[in-house]
Order: C-alpha cells, then sequence, then structure tokens
C-alpha cells in the first residue's frame, strides 16, 4: 500500500480517469484519486492521491496551475478546440503581436468568464456537454469569475499554416480556469475567431513536469521496488489546516522553498556518497538552508498559526505525521498530546450531588446516560459559543455519523471539512439568530434513509442555548409501516 502525492505526466489521447485505472492495476490498490481532470488531448502534470492522500483532495484542486498553450487564430470551433466541429472559419494575415502581447496583459487578475458548453459544469443539476449533446445550445451558462495571475507571449513560437495563424502563451491561473475559453476571448479581442489547438498542464501547485514519471516508468519502479522514492512526501499535513484557517500565503511561498531545499539536500547526499571534492561546500549549503527554514518556522510559521490552530488540530497532525514521513530524523518517541483541564463537571463530581433535577422530575447521571443512549437516534449538543458539548453513544448499533471524544471541546465547525464550513457557520447563524427555528434534510445512505434535524434549543426566556442536532435511520419504520398490518386502530 502506498501513501503519497505520485506526479504523473499523463500523455495525450487517455483520460485522467484512465490513468487512474491503469495506475489501480500497477499499484494494486483501490484508493487513488487525482487532483483535476485533464482532456483526454492535453497533456502535462497529473498528481495522483495514493491512500491517505486521497484526503487532500479539495486542498489539492485547489492549488495554482499552469499551463502552456497554442492558440489558433482563423478558426472557431463549437468546443473552443480542434476536437470541436468548425462553426466559423476565415484567412488571417498581418498579425500585430504587440497588440496580442497588450491583450494578454489586460487579461491578468480577477476576470469573468464564461464555461464552454461542452465542459462539466453542472446547470440546473445536468452538466453543460449532455445539453450540447442532445443539440440544446440555448442553456444559459452563468459567467463566473476566476484568477489569471499570469498570461505571457512565448516569443518565436508564432508562424502561419494553411491562412491560419498560431502562438503560444504561457498562463498561470486559479482553479476553475478553462484555458480554451481564454484562447477564445483572444480572438474576440482581435475581432477574429479563434480556438485552442494545443494544451499542456507544466505545473500543479510546485510540482513541474520535470518531476513527474510516465505510467510505463511507474510500472518499472514498481517491479524495481524504489517508487516510494519517487513519492512526494505530503505537505499536506500542516499547509490544509492553515488554508481552511485563511492563512494562506505563508504555504504557497514556502511549497516552493521546500522543493529548493530538498534539491540541495539531495545534491550533498550525492557528494557525501561519491566523496566528492565539494562535499563540504555542499554541506554548508544545505546547512545554511535548514537552518534558514528552521528559523522561518520557529519565529514566524508556528507564532502564526500558534494563534489559530486548536489543540485537535495538532493532535491531528500527530496522529497523520507517520505516514507523511520526516525530514532526516525520525523521533523516537511518539508525541503526546497535552490538553487543558476540560470545564466539564466529571461523572464522579455530579454523582456527589445526587439526582439531577430536571423539569418534570430527577435523574441520577447513570439513569440518565443509559436513557439518552437507549434512545434510537444519535444526538449532539452544540452550546452558544459553538462549542461541541455532547453526543450520545448509542444503543451498540453501528453509527451513521462517526464521533470520537476529541471533538468534546471543539468548534463544530471545525468538525466538519473546510468546503462544508461556510454552509454549517451560515446555518447556526440563522438558528441563533431566529431566522429558523429548525432544519430538517433527508438522503439515502446505502440502504438507509437518514434523517437529519438541527434545532435551536433556547431557555424560557427566549435566550439563545445552543443547538441540538438528532439523526435518524428512519428506513426500518419505513419498511415495517409499509409492510405489516397495523396493529390496533386509532379511535
Amino acid at each position: 500500500m502506498f501513501e503519497g502525492i505520485l506526479p504523473i505526466y499523463k500523455e495525450r489521447g487517455i483520460t485522467s480517469h484512465d490513468v487512474v485505472f491503469k495506475a489501480r492495476k500497477i499499484l494494486q490498490m483501490k484508493k487513488i484519486g487525482h487532483s483535476g481532470t485533464l482532456d483526454p488531448e492535453v497533456d502535462g502534470v497529473l498528481l495522483l492521491l495514493l491512500g491517505g492522500a486521497t484526503k487532500v483532495s479539495d486542498y489539492a484542486m485547489d492549488l495554482g496551475k499552469s499551463y502552456r498553450a497554442e492558440v489558433c487564430l482563423g478558426l472557431k470551433t463549437t468546443t473552443e478546440d480542434l476536437t470541436g466541429e468548425v462553426i466559423e472559419e476565415c484567412k488571417v494575415s498581418d498579425i500585430n503581436i504587440n497588440e496580442i502581447k497588450e491583450i494578454l496583459s489586460s487579461m491578468i487578475g480577477e476576470i469573468e468568464q464564461t464555461p464552454p458548453i461542452y465542459s462539466a459544469i453542472k446547470v440546473n443539476g445536468r452538466k453543460l456537454y449532455e445539453y450540447a449533446r442532445r443539440g440544446q445550445f440555448d442553456v444559459e451558462i452563468p459567467t463566473r469569475k476566476v484568477n489569471i495571475y499570469d498570461i505571457s507571449f512565448i516569443e518565436n513560437s508564432e508562424y502561419y499554416k494553411d491562412d491560419k495563424f498560431y502562438f503560444s502563451i504561457d498562463i498561470s491561473c486559479g482553479k476553475g480556469t478553462y484555458v480554451r475559453t481564454i484562447a477564445t476571448s483572444i480572438g474576440e479581442k482581435l475581432n477574429l475567431p479563434s480556438t485552442m489547438s494545443k494544451l499542456t498542464r507544466t505545473r500543479s501547485g510546485e510540482i513541474t513536469l520535470e518531476k513527474c514519471l510516465k505510467l510505463s516508468e511507474v510500472e518499472q519502479k514498481v517491479q524495481e521496488g524504489n517508487l516510494e522514492q519517487s513519492l512526494l512526501r505530503k505537505e499536506y499535513a500542516l499547509f490544509p489546516i492553515m488554508e481552511s484557517k485563511g492563512i494562506t500565503a505563508p504555504p504557497k511561498v514556502m511549497w516552493g522553498v521546500h522543493d529548493e531545499i530538498r534539491e540541495i539536500y539531495k545534491n550533498f547526499k550525492q557528494a557525501f556518497d561519491e566523496q566528492a571534492d565539494d562535499v563540504m561546500e555542499q554541506f554548508l549549503v544545505a546547512k545554511e538552508e535548514l537552518l534558514e527554514m528552521i528559523f522561518k518556522e520557529e519565529n514566524i510559521l508556528i507564532p502564526m498559526v500558534a494563534q489559530a490552530f486548536h489543540v485537535d488540530d495538532w493532535e491531528k497532525m500527530a496522529q497523520d505525521t507517520p505516514q507523511y514521513g520526516y525530514c532526516i530524523v525520525t523521533p523516537e518517541a511518539e508525541w503526546k498530546v497535552e490538553k487543558k483541564p476540560s470545564t466539564i463537571q466529571s461523572k464522579e463530581e455530579i454523582q456527589e450531588t445526587g439526582d439531577i433535577p430536571l423539569s418534570t422530575g430527577s435523574l441520577s447521571l447513570e439513569q440518565l446516560d443509559l436513557l439518552l443512549n437507549l434512545l434510537p437516534m444519535e444526538l449532539s449538543f452544540v452550546d452558544k459559543d459553538n462549542i461541541v458539548k455532547y453526543y450520545n453513544e448509542g444503543n451498540g448499533e453501528e453509527k451513521i455519523f462517526k464521533r470520537t471524544k476529541s471533538a468534546i471541546g471543539r468548534d463544530v465547525i471545525n468538525c466538519h471539512p473546510p468546503k462544508s464550513h461556510a454552509i454549517v457557520k451560515q446555518l447556526f447563524e440563522q438558528l441563533r439568530s431566529g431566522q429558523k427555528e429548525k432544519e430538517e434534510m433527508w438522503f439515502k445512505k446505502e440502504d438507509k434513509m437518514i434523517h437529519v434535524t438541527y434545532h435551536a434549543v433556547r431557555n424560557a426566556q427566549g435566550e439563545y442555548m445552543g443547538v441540538l442536532e438528532y439523526v435518524q435511520n428512519i428506513a426500518p419504520y419505513v419498511k415495517n409501516f409499509e409492510s405489516q398490518p397495523l396493529k390496533r386502530e386509532l379511535s
């Protein structure tokens, strides 16, 4: 079982799904994902996420990417590349390259882009290319904002062929950018039909083409037993948590520096193994770079994240780090998490006071605990500060939503994946403000019919106390109601 990031050079003529399928066969493992689809006729960097690395797929998708694209002026197609049907064509000549360069400069920054009809973007629950295949080209495609970090003309790349004009550009962009749409936009600004004639992804995050392997090379390395050397150990332990908390700049900078240090250390190791004459020089360079990085981590990075991280974040990193690997030295002892004592009363403290008075009677702690765990539903309570205070353990049945004791005392927002943070935060604000008193959801999961309710809890004075979440599999009740005769009639 392999763990980590495997950078693949995807060749033209195969899909990203094909790459994953073939990799599963080569590596003899099922748990493989990737960080962003490449069209069949596009080649370049495709990051395969192996084993535990699939957990960071959302983060990997958000990494900036770079491309080299060839643009064809004088031709426009349905797909905005050469795979589509030609819808407009003309002869071109006397193209002004300086005008193209000015257009490229104007496209840097946040721009609005209308995705092509032949794309996987969903409109009204259906992918755009499904509309296109049905001949429904009148569907309204919403525009969206994308980020172009840099775009430049490749000098001496231009040429004329078959009365068309071709040139190449380098582009660095954010998530969701369609480069073929950039190609057509250039033509629109020149009042000429245009399309993308060739595309290569040259970078994903800080991983470039030079670090990528062909599938045939992966197979060879597996046979030789040295594939582990090609897996990029993840900057995905610390950086994803930083990103989720809005700390975005340092990871982007440090990732690049990490790659430089890896190369420097590799050079030193090679010089040492070969007993080269410049081994001491290589050592001093590596030493200086490592010490500088340690200084930045201890004096800038760690103080920065210490303000934003919860102890659970550090604990998760400690648990995950062994599978990520270590830099040079493997620690001899496991790091023990030191947590502040809980403000929640212990069972012993409550038991000393006897029964707990309730609005309609009283119960001992043991009785209350037993009753709550016997309820045919999963309960969770989040207090007014969005801190998880309680969940019931259930009556032995398999949990629908897995919960651990590390959730107690944690911000409920951080108990959900980063992509859900905005939704969860909005819901809890609506419940707090009184805009909603409860929110219900129904969905199917395998053979289960899940009913989830989030209900605001308020005291007699109407003061907001928190949120009660209760989850139940209602499939058995539906089945029994539909299949069993009523045992008695209500009068």
